[in-house]
């Protein structure tokens, strides 16, 4: 992180690092550019990476939260395209509500995305069936012994699958985010945005789920199925053993599949 240089522009913060073509990357539900900690300073080496704390999360200014899903993805179209015009184009990536609304943004700046991963991206409308023992965040720190069990809790249960990469590190990041955020964005991620959205967008497309994400329901190689339709011919990887948040349980794995994809 120490190569890193956290800037502010119209409204959005993000954390800046590397040189080269510029990587967008948006963050899932509940987080911040720390979403992409173990990714960055690989795609740093190759690109100019600015992650973002997307409107309402972070450290970025608030935003509406009475808006609906496409409100969000409509409002934040002309930001991006003024965070990125010192480049004719870029490459894009978003994680789970970032993957959908970065599915949007694709479909709405069109040519100026030249490439767009999608890493176990939401959009898939409500997933009947689907449960999760999710519980309430009570109040305090990580010496809250209920507020620890509550994070390590929540993470097994949506973001990670193996509980021996849930570090103190991880706890501490997991519950920065959770409390700073200012938008529900479940709206965007049980919307049934992201197909139409993938089926617009001109951007070549990448597609990565962990084998193991409970959130993909009815299965990752489901919901793939659904945007390969959309759009025949995208490649999707299944990374073995890893949960939601893949980019982080198996970060090695997914930066040499973004790199490959990307580089090329």
């Amino acid at each position: 992180m120490s190569g890193w240089t956290i800037r502010k522009e119209h409204g959005v913060n993000f954390a800046e690092a590397g040189s080269g073509p510029l990587f967008v990357m948006c963050h899932g539900g509940a987080g911040s550019h720390t979403h992409w900690s173990r990714n960055i300073d690989a795609l740093a080496e190759h690109f100019t990476v600015r992650a973002l704390d997307l409107p309402g999360y972070g450290e970025s200014d608030p935003t509406n939260k009475d808006y609906t899903a496409t409100e969000y993805v409509a409002a934040m179209v002309p930001k991006m395209d003024r965070l990125t015009r010192d480049f004719d184009r870029f490459h894009l990536m978003g994680f789970s509500f970032g993957g959908a609304l970065s599915a949007g943004m694709a479909a709405a700046l069109g040519d100026r995305v030249e490439k767009l991963t999608l890493i176990a991206p939401g959009g898939f409308g409500n997933p009947v069936g689907r449960t999760l023992d999710m519980r309430r965040l009570p109040k305090g720190d990580l010496n809250v012994p209920e507020v620890r069990e509550t994070v390590r809790h929540n993470l097994l249960q949506m973001m990670l699958n193996d509980e021996a990469n849930i570090d103190e590190a991880t706890l501490a990041l997991q519950l920065e985010n959770s409390r700073r955020t200012g938008f529900n964005s479940a709206k965007l991620s049980l919307s049934d945005l992201t197909p139409g959205n993938i089926q617009m967008a001109t951007a070549d497309i990448q597609l990565i789920w962990g084998d193991a994400d409970r959130l993909a329901h009815p299965s990752p190689e489901a919901r793939a199925a659904i945007l390969q339709d959309a759009k025949p011919g995208i490649p999707a990887h299944f990374v073995p053993n890893g949960g939601h948040w893949v980019a982080y349980e198996c970060a090695a794995a997914v930066n040499a599949l973004i790199l490959e994809f990307h580089s090329s």
